[in-house]
């Protein structure tokens, strides 16, 4: 579990502040995602009348995915990256858990039964609840959408 970030990887960065920048944007992301635009029940999809466009009009609760600015899905553009030089290293500390795995059908998702750690950003520690995975990603990086991506619950 401990190996260098997977945005670190596919993006060729070498400065770990760069791969620290875009882990902790897409760590808050992902919290977001799962406060304002959650999809337990509702029906939703990532290409034609179901996709990223309609989720906003696609159930009361998602209203903030259509008014909001930092809501899902997020398209980073690395132009628009800027280094923080004031982001501090992003601290995990995972342990052995049980975990139930459940497929969604909109996702597949690893439970978390017992404490399996967390990650701590500067200085706010959160514990690690699920991990779980989007085909297609939910995200894209330059407008380009992924396989799969995993997000961290905590």
């Amino acid at each position: 579990l401990r190996r260098a970030h997977p945005l670190q990887e596919e993006m060729g960065s070498t400065r770990g502040g760069d791969a620290s920048a875009i882990a902790l944007l897409l760590l808050c992301a992902c919290f977001l995602t799962s406060l304002a635009c959650d999809g337990n029940g509702a029906k939703f999809g990532y290409t034609g009348p179901l996709g990223p466009d309609h989720w906003g009009g696609l159930d009361p609760n998602f209203t903030q995915c259509a008014m909001g600015t930092y809501q899902s899905p997020v398209d980073i553009r690395t132009s628009d990256v800027v280094y923080n030089p004031m982001l501090g290293p992003l601290h995990r500390e995972y342990t052995a858990a049980n975990a139930t795995l459940v497929d969604n059908i909109f996702n597949i998702a690893l439970r978390c039964e017992d404490a399996a750690g967390t990650v701590q950003i500067d200085g706010v520690k959160y514990k690690l609840d699920n991990i779980h995975w989007h085909s297609p990603s939910e995200h894209t990086i330059n407008g380009e959408r992924f396989a799969n991506r995993n997000a961290h619950k905590g």
